[in-house]
């Protein structure tokens, strides 16, 4: 991972691609996938030429860069970096991803736009634009190896995307006297939800509609949602929830939802994450919790599996099949579930 500073060379030396175009800066814990999404929508319904970059991706790296819905081509994206190889070449993926796409957004003269942070805010890759509009949709534990271990950390990481006379959207749980602090230094509108939904889609839409009107755009009643973010094909549900909070609202859509079915769990998550925690929500209202392992080096192994009491899946059937965790497994649990 190269530094910030790093990256704004590199962007620098790129010609400053951003700067052909205005952008929306989206990060928090959770809910910035499906906030940006919904963004990107509302400004494609008013006829804007609208891009959006955002993490992670479930089937292929295109996904993450598209514009008015249609993915970059991987022949796009080759012919980028080969064109700007001498600059590119030194950066990690993210980085990499993140010099392309505005590089491709610049190149196809998009009006606006929605760049999804990939963690935090101060030291991430995409912070080298002056956005016209900030949100921040809450602020709880997630990447404490990168962030810092206290909420405070997180929440000066996440406000740092806060840029000079620049508005900034709150979602309820964003709402840390850091952030505030950060607004008022950088004289900065704030406009803040000041209440708090039961369910964590309705205020994803709460979040989204007010960056729209913000924005000077009505919102309408479609709400979009990213794949495998609560994605229910007939009694699967496929969720990437990663983090405490992100288990305890999916916690929250599953009971409110499906009062009375009785659910099994098909899990795995990265091994930095908080594993017990998440694992102990899991459980906390399903049947039972399978393990399912993957190629991936990042995730679980068999052998933590077995520490931790978890039996592999091995076709189950049940009301209700909960399959969550990483991005990684989305697509192997589609396969096997037969929704792919």
């Amino acid at each position: 991972m190269h530094s910030l500073e790093e990256v704004k060379d590199g962007y620098k030396k790129l010609g400053s691609p951003a700067k052909h175009f205005k952008t929306v800066h989206v990060t928090g814990t959770n809910g910035k996938g499906t906030v940006s999404l919904n963004i990107a929508k509302g400004l494609e319904n008013q006829r804007y030429k609208t891009a959006l970059f955002s993490s992670p991706h479930i089937h292929s790296v295109t996904e993450r860069i598209s514009i008015n819905g249609d993915e970059i081509s991987l022949a796009r994206m080759e012919k980028i970096y080969k064109e700007n190889i001498s600059i590119l070449e030194k950066f990690y993926f993210f980085e990499l991803l993140t010099l392309i796409a505005y590089i491709y957004f610049a190149e196809e003269g998009v009006d606006i736009a929605v760049i999804e942070v990939g963690v935090g805010g101060l030291h991430d890759s995409t912070n080298v634009i002056h956005p016209v509009l900030s949100v921040i949709t809450n602020i709880t534990f997630d990447h404490t190896q990168l962030l810092g271990s206290s909420l405070e950390s997180i929440a000066y990481n996440k406000a740092k995307i806060i840029k000079k006379d620049t508005p900034v959207i709150l979602g309820f749980h964003a709402r840390h006297p850091l952030v505030y602090e950060q607004a008022k230094q950088v004289n900065a509108k704030v406009i803040d939800l000041d209440r708090e939904y039961e369910d964590y889609l309705e205020e994803n839409k709460a979040i989204s509609d007010a960056a729209l009107l913000e924005l000077g755009i009505e919102p309408s009643k479609e709400f979009f949602s990213p794949p495998a973010r609560f994605e229910v094909h007939k009694n699967i549900i496929f969720d990437m929830a990663h983090n405490r909070a992100g288990f305890l609202s999916l916690k929250q859509k599953c009971l409110k939802t499906y009062p009375s079915k009785k659910i099994i769990a098909i899990w795995n998550i990265a091994s930095d994450k908080e594993i017990l925690p998440c694992l102990e929500i899991l459980h906390s209202f399903t049947e039972e919790v399978y393990f399912y392992p993957s190629t991936s080096d990042r995730l679980i192994t068999k052998e933590m599996a077995k520490q931790l009491g978890l039996k592999e899946y091995d076709g189950e059937q049940s009301d209700l099949i909960l399959a969550c965790g990483s991005a990684y497994i989305m697509d192997d649990l589609k396969v096997l579930l037969g929704c792919l």
